[in-house]
């Protein structure tokens, strides 16, 4: 059994983010043909919260009271960020109803050809859980350009010629400023585990 051309797919997102950011990330996969968008907002008072009320493809939650204790299911409300995401984000999956979904930040985007967003999806095999994606970052340039462009992982050849006399720091990080980690494409339906940033983890 292998997903093809039509499968759907969403993306998952724990929001503190500014509004021109959350709607860019927002345009932005809905353009590349997200079948679902969910945004989990910790912040109660976020304007964002009802920006995409008329969109049917974007559902949006508030992290208040109501929604850790009863529709998580917590016993109470947990106070760190890595609590809250992980749980806010595993509930998100779970409210999912499509194929594959997606953890993403408000400041990341998923690059793929327009013409099949999910073709890396297409030939995965039934009993792979997660497809790790490569991780690309995003290039400041000195002057304005009309392009956005991306660093790749370089091998320790490619590091050198790039950073130069600072090569030997990012050697390690293949060429990146940023983390190296990926996020993860995840085979909906599953339920004994939790969804942490990058990956699955399996409960038990």
């Amino acid at each position: 059994m292998v997903f093809r051309k039509s499968s759907t797919w969403s993306t998952v997102s724990y929001v503190n983010d500014t509004p021109a950011n959350i709607r860019n990330f927002v345009s932005c996969h809905l353009g590349i043909g997200v079948t679902q968008t969910r945004l989990i907002f910790d912040n109660l008072d976020d304007p964002s919260l009802t920006m995409f009320s008329h969109l049917p493809e974007v559902r949006t939650y508030a992290c208040d009271e109501e929604f850790w204790l009863n529709s998580i299911g917590l016993d109470e409300v947990p106070s760190g960020h890595n609590a809250r995401q992980d749980n806010a984000c595993t509930f998100g999956y779970n409210a999912a109803k499509e194929d594959w979904a997606l953890h993403l930040n408000t400041d990341e985007f998923l690059h793929v050809p327009l013409d099949n967003p999910i073709a890396c999806l297409r030939d995965v095999p039934a009993d792979v859980l997660a497809v790790r994606l490569r991780p690309a970052e995003l290039v400041l340039l000195e002057k304005p350009s009309d392009y956005d462009f991306y660093r790749l992982p370089m091998n320790k050849h490619q590091v050198r010629a790039v950073h130069n006399e600072f090569a030997a720091n990012f050697i390690r990080r293949l060429g990146f400023f940023g983390h190296l980690d990926r996020k993860s494409f995840i085979r909906g339906g599953q339920r004994d585990f939790n969804l942490k940033p990058y990956w699955p983890e399996l409960s038990g």
